[in-house]
C-alpha cells in the first residue's frame, strides 16, 4: 500500500494504468425514415345505448311487518321477545 507521500497527485495516473483509447467504431449510416402509417380516423361518439326495459317489481314474498302494539317488545323480525329468566 502506498504511503500518502508516494501517492500520485489526484487526476494523474501513471501511463501503465491508463486504458488504451478504444478503436473507432464504424459508424452506420442513419436508418432511412420509415413511412409512418396514416393516423387512425377520429373516434366518433356513439349515442348512449337505450335504457333496458323496466321490469315490474317482484311481488312481495311476505306481508310487511305490522307495527307492534304499545308494550309488546319485538325484535327486528317483528317476533315477540322471549322472557329471559335470570337464575341466581
Amino acid at each position: 500500500m502506498l504511503r500518502p507521500a508516494e501517492k500520485p497527485p489526484l487526476g494523474l495516473l501513471p501511463p501503465e494504468k491508463l486504458r488504451p483509447p478504444p478503436p473507432e467504431k464504424l459508424r452506420l449510416p442513419p436508418p432511412p425514415e420509415k413511412l409512418r402509417p396514416p393516423p387512425p380516423p377520429p373516434l366518433k361518439w356513439l349515442p348512449p345505448p337505450p335504457p333496458p326495459p323496466r321490469l315490474p317489481p317482484p311481488p312481495p314474498e311476505c306481508p310487511p311487518p305490522r307495527c307492534a302494539s304499545a308494550g309488546t317488545a319485538r325484535n327486528k323480525h317483528n317476533n315477540p321477545l322471549k322472557p329471559v329468566i335470570i337464575k341466581y
